[in-house]
C-alpha cells in the first residue's frame, strides 16, 4: 500500500484559479448551469467487495483507494413510502432533507422527531425507514471537478469519527489529504463499509489555494442533489 501523496502544486484544479477552471467549463457547456447533480456519483459495491468503480473518459477504473482532499460534505437522507420489493420505490422519494433536520415532503417537519427516522422503523430489520448518507466531495489529482462519494447509513460512523479526530486536532476537512478505503463486513449479507484516513496535512503555504477553491465550489454543491436509493 502506498502512502504517497501527490502534492497540492499538481493537482489539476489547483494549478491554476477557480475562475480559469469555471472558464474550462463553459467552453464544454456553455452557459448551461451546473450543479451537483452533474457531478460524477460513487456508491459503495455490491456483496462487501473492496474496489472502488470510477467513472472515467474511457470507462469504469477499478481502484483500490479514492485519495483526494474533501472539499465538502453533507447529511443528506431520503424517506421512500414503498419498498424497492413493491416495483414503485425507484422514484424520488416521498420526503427529504439536505441537512438532516427539517425535511420536505410526506411527513415533512423535524427529522429528529419523525416517527421514520428512529431505529427500528424499517420494513426490514432493525434500521431506520428514512435512510440517512453522507455525501463527500472529493477532489482528485486529475480533475477540475470533484466526484460524490455517496456513503450508506453503516459508514456514517466511521466518517463521523474521522471528522471529529480532524476537528480535535484543530484542522479543517480540507486542509489534508483523505484516503477513502473499503472494508468487507462478513454475514448472511456481506457489505463493505468506508475507512477513511488522513495520508498528511497540507502545507501552510497552499492552504489558500485549497480554500480558495472551496470556496468558488460551494454555490454548485449546496444545491439540492437527488440520491441514488440503496437498501443499507
Amino acid at each position: 500500500m502506498s502512502n504517497e501523496i501527490v502534492p497540492v502544486e499538481k493537482y489539476a484544479a489547483l494549478a491554476t484559479t477557480p475562475d480559469e477552471v469555471l472558464a474550462i467549463v463553459q467552453q464544454n457547456i456553455g452557459n448551461d448551469q451546473i450543479t451537483a447533480q452533474d457531478l460524477d456519483r460513487v456508491t459503495l459495491p455490491l456483496g462487501g467487495a473492496t474496489n472502488w468503480q470510477i467513472p472515467t473518459l474511457e470507462g469504469e477504473e477499478s481502484l483500490q483507494y479514492i485519495d483526494g482532499i474533501i472539499v465538502h460534505h453533507s447529511p443528506p437522507r431520503a424517506y421512500w413510502a414503498t419498498s424497492l420489493d413493491e416495483g414503485e420505490g425507484s422514484g424520488p422519494p416521498d420526503c427529504s432533507s439536505e441537512d438532516s433536520q427539517v425535511g420536505v415532503g410526506t411527513p415533512g417537519g423535524d427529522c429528529f422527531l419523525c416517527p421514520f427516522g428512529q431505529w427500528g422503523s424499517a420494513d426490514k430489520g432493525a434500521g431506520k425507514a428514512c435512510k440517512e448518507k453522507r455525501l463527500l466531495y472529493i477532489l482528485r489529482a486529475d480533475a477540475i471537478l470533484p466526484i460524490v462519494v455517496q456513503a450508506p447509513a453503516t459508514s456514517i460512523g466511521n466518517i463521523k469519527k474521522y471528522m471529529l479526530r480532524l476537528a480535535n486536532a484543530r484542522t479543517p476537512y480540507w486542509q489534508v489529504y483523505t484516503r477513502l478505503g473499503l472494508e468487507k463486513q462478513s454475514g448472511a449479507f456481506p457489505f463493505s463499509r468506508i475507512v477513511p484516513r488522513s495520508l498528511g496535512l497540507i502545507s501552510v503555504e497552499d492552504s489558500p489555494k485549497v480554500q480558495a477553491y472551496v470556496d468558488s465550489i460551494k454555490p454548485l454543491v449546496s444545491r439540492p442533489i437527488t440520491l441514488d436509493r440503496d437498501e443499507d
